[in-house]
């Protein structure tokens, strides 16, 4: 007599495999989540104020040309932060009123909105590193720019006065106005344009009205720079004229003055 066994999905090894299986499941199933802690109100305010700070040196770059290559921000909070309940609200963050707007110390009034809400001051301290232009050795006042004297460096914007450079472009050609340094970044304030026109310099006039250009010759009553209004006499019609320098022996009248 032959006897067989038949295995099937209910059989005692099977239904204990299952069994383990489910309560593997369960146990997976009932686990808790984890959750991010909730912010202190020290940390809403450092990313309420950073987030604001990014923003305005996003800004400065964008009005200026900046090519940022790294931008640190350093928080400074009052001692009594500390001491604030969380807000239960995004917080409100404006720049403090009438505070100068200088990277390396952006001020903010930070806020809470709710019924138990409180207000703090808080500070950003910025450092923004920009390629710049750069003398290479010193320059000594009334020397003209060429391409040697400058390279690109990158430094701390934040810590610079007065309008710079990031072109070398943008100051060959010009005159030293002052002593620079080696190594010392170059600004609007120390150099100034080449002068185009000398005074008694006979010149071209040039005056455009309704589409119809006319050309004159003159003669420069002052020295001028590009882009400095200066007067000249008319030889043609002997009437003295202002007249704004456009390059070098080339002026150009005014509509209002040409009519």
């Amino acid at each position: 007599m032959m006897i067989f066994n038949t295995f099937s999905a209910d059989s005692a090894p099977t239904r204990k495999r299952c069994f383990l299986y489910a309560l593997r499941l369960c146990a997976l199933t009932m686990a808790p989540v984890a959750t991010a802690a909730p912010l202190t109100a020290e940390q809403q305010i450092q990313s309420a104020i950073s987030k604001a700070a990014s923003s305005e040196v996003n800004t400065s770059a964008a009005q200026q040309n900046w090519r940022i290559v790294k931008t640190e921000l350093e928080t400074a909070l009052p001692p009594e932060a500390r001491g604030l309940s969380a807000c239960p609200m995004p917080l409100r963050t404006q720049p403090v009123a009438n505070s100068k707007r200088v990277l390396w110390r952006l001020r903010y009034e930070v806020s809470c909105p709710a019924d138990s809400g409180w207000t703090v001051t808080a500070a950003v301290k910025a450092s923004v590193i920009v390629p710049v232009v750069t003398s290479v050795q010193m320059l000594e006042r009334g020397r003209t720019i060429g391409d040697r004297d400058i390279a690109l460096s990158e430094q701390n914007v934040a810590l610079l006065q007065g309008e710079i450079y990031t072109s070398p472009e943008a100051v060959d050609g010009m005159i030293v106005k002052r002593r620079i340094n080696a190594g010392q970044p170059i600004t609007a304030g120390q150099l100034d344009q080449p002068v185009l026109i000398e005074r008694g310099q006979q010149v071209m006039l040039i005056a455009s009205h309704q589409g119809i250009e006319a050309r004159a010759p003159g003669e420069a009553l002052k020295q001028g720079r590009k882009g400095e209004i200066i007067r000249v006499r008319n030889l043609s019609s002997q009437r003295v004229v202002d007249a704004r320098v456009e390059s070098a022996g080339i002026l150009r009248i005014p509509a209002m003055n040409a009519q």
